[in-house]
């Protein structure tokens, strides 16, 4: 037997059962108990049905401590329920961003501006987006590296290696020029290429460069 500390209504035997108010144990009726569980099950989907769940609860009791218990416990579930929100609908942008890259990405790669440099004139930085990268793996397949050890051993240029490491470098700096449109960036500086030969004729090329905001001065 017990009086609810939110409705005031007695609960026991006879008036129901009690549910734990979570995170401080406020014994409660079944009734607010069941809105209580509810703000729970909703407060990381929908911060506006929280908002209001908790308006009516407040509105249901005049115990001061009470109220400070369910204002403490509102500010923190809206709180993380607005970043929640705010986390998601970053997330949907990205998305939603990449997928137009992705589909105009000849349109947007001619205004991008790329270098490996640290500004460009006539340009001032307004925003650094972080470090961002493009890899890339291609096989040089065992036609060009038995060419390449042939040129080598004349002294001559191995043009069909060499087309190869440009492809992979012209690909690997379009990756990373998508990857920074995805964050927002316009502009990519300080860009350097990676090298790296992995076992059955692979080579791996990896482009570099700090994603940046820029505008004209």
């Amino acid at each position: 037997m017990g009086t609810c500390k939110i409705c005031g209504k007695n609960f026991g035997l006879m008036g129901g059962g009690s549910e734990p108010y979570t995170g401080h144990n406020l014994q409660v009726c079944n009734s607010c108990g069941e809105v209580l569980k509810k703000i729970d099950k909703v407060k990381n989907e929908d911060t506006q049905e929280v908002k209001d769940l908790f308006v009516s609860v407040m509105s249901m009791t005049d115990d001061a401590d009470v109220k400070q218990i369910l204002t403490d416990y509102s500010k923190s579930v809206i709180s993380d329920s607005e970043k929640l929100v705010a986390i998601t609908n970053e997330s949907k942008e990205k998305a939603e961003r990449a997928q137009n890259i992705e589909e105009n990405f000849y349109d947007l790669e001619k205004a991008f501006k790329v270098t490996t440099g640290y500004d460009f004139e006539g340009y001032q930085i307004v925003d650094y987006k972080g470090i961002v990268s493009g890899d890339i793996v291609l096989g040089t397949g065992f036609i060009s590296e038995f060419a390449a050890s042939w040129s080598d051993a004349f002294g001559t240029t191995s043009n069909t290696f060499a087309g190869k490491m440009k492809t992979a470098k012209q690909k690997a700096l379009k990756q990373l020029m998508a990857n920074a449109m995805i964050t927002g960036a316009n502009a990519v500086i300080g860009i350097d290429f990676d090298y790296t030969m992995f076992g059955n004729n692979m080579l791996g090329v990896s482009a570099n460069g700090t994603a940046v905001v820029i505008r004209k001065k």
